[in-house]
């Protein structure tokens, strides 16, 4: 799998991010970091998606879509931060709705920061955002927790979420699906479909009763 691991934000000037407790900007580019090279270590390959400027926000976003789309990557995960009334706080990742496995992983990786202390806000519809409308592979834009609340940032560490998001990337796509071809009262009927299975290459097939 080809990942793609958009860093939110430029730097500074147009397209930059909140700043709050920290700096929303900076802090995306700790945590995508540590996050490709705990992506790499893992066996994916992963393709950067970073503009430090840009000369307005369209022109950022659009180059971050576009480097993911010119490498034809499999996955796009944004980092970014909220930013509210310094009460609000927690999780929450954005998928492309009707996208069964954009919300399974958005569910997947709010879950695992949830368990390193965040409240879940849970996975939420962001069709209405620039690069989970325009990417051509599923797109997940995660929202770490809230740059300006005080309880959110005395539990953040850029490592830990950045571990965090990995495990729930990991998580979601490790999961197995089995498909069973038939049922039968004959044993001899059973072992003939089997035997036809592995005739066409599925080895791992299996007869249970």
């Amino acid at each position: 799998m080809k990942i793609c691991v958009n860093v939110g934000h430029t730097l500074k000037g147009a397209g930059s991010g909140a700043i709050g407790i920290k700096n929303e900007s900076i802090e995306n580019r700790n945590v995508a970091n540590e996050l490709i090279s705990l992506l790499k270590d893992r066996g994916y390959e992963v393709v950067l998606s970073k503009v430090d400027n840009a000369s307005s926000n369209v022109a950022y976003l659009k180059e971050c879509v576009d480097i993911s789309n010119n490498n034809k990557c499999d996955l796009f995960i944004s980092i970014h931060f909220n930013s509210f009334n310094k009460k609000a706080y927690g999780v929450e990742c954005f998928y492309y709705k009707n996208n069964e496995n954009g919300k399974k992983l958005a569910n997947s990786i709010c879950e695992s920061i949830s368990s390193i202390g965040f409240k879940n806000r849970g996975a939420k519809d962001g069709s209405n955002l620039y690069v989970i409308r325009n990417t051509l592979c599923d797109a997940v834009l995660i929202e770490c927790c809230f740059i300006d609340n005080d309880d959110d940032m005395k539990k953040y560490d850029y490592k830990k979420m950045a571990r965090a998001i990995c495990d729930g990337i990991i998580k979601k796509d490790s999961e197995i699906y089995r498909v069973c071809v038939g049922s039968f009262r004959v044993k001899d009927n059973a072992i003939n479909c089997l035997n036809e299975a592995k005739d066409k290459g599925f080895d791992d097939a299996f007869i249970y009763c």
